[in-house]
């Protein structure tokens, strides 16, 4: 056999990489111990480039802030700030480790919004004085709600899918 393996998800010759067998189970490597279909390839790192997570950084915050108007349906309005939240921390995260794997901003972004946000069961007075402030109440948020968490998750996600998706538009996989 020569040349490299084809994808043992869609047969393309593109971004296949190969790992030692084992590293993903039998179950990932489609038959051929050691090929990763193309279309997993979000659990491995990839190269970002930090000039446009600046700016998804930036419109995310807008968004957040935007969210807040009183034009946001009822029924959404207490959730979206925090999936904004978890989405602005996911690019964040993808700005400050361009090579970390997708999954891995995720997971981050979504454990770094449930730190914040289990933070607000501790109610000592000098962190009651950070959160009066704007910017310590825009961080560090008010009260614990569950509901928080899952918007979390959700942002976290979306996150993720999204970078997915730039990265098929990219042809990167």
């Amino acid at each position: 056999h020569s040349g490299p393996p084809a994808c043992s998800g869609c047969g393309c010759a593109a971004a296949v990489r190969v790992y030692p067998a084992g590293v993903f189970g039998e179950e990932w490597a489609g038959g051929a111990v050691g090929v990763v279909p193309c279309n997993i390839t979000y659990l491995m790192a990839i190269k970002r480039n930090r000039i446009p997570y600046f700016f998804l950084i930036i419109s995310t915050i807008a968004l957040g802030l935007a969210s807040r108007a009183a034009f946001i349906p009822e029924l959404i309005y207490p959730y979206l700030g925090d999936v904004f939240y978890a989405l602005m921390i996911f690019w964040i995260t993808g700005f400050l480790f361009p090579r970390i794997s997708s999954v891995n901003a995720a997971l981050i972004s979504i454990l770094f919004c449930f730190l914040i946000e289990f933070s607000q069961l501790y109610q000592a007075e000098w962190i009651h004085e950070v959160r009066k402030t704007r910017l310590g109440g825009l961080i560090l948020g008010f009260g614990f709600l569950w509901s928080d968490l899952v918007s979390y998750v959700v942002g976290g996600m979306i996150g993720l899918g999204l970078e997915y998706v730039l990265e098929k538009s990219r042809g990167t996989d």
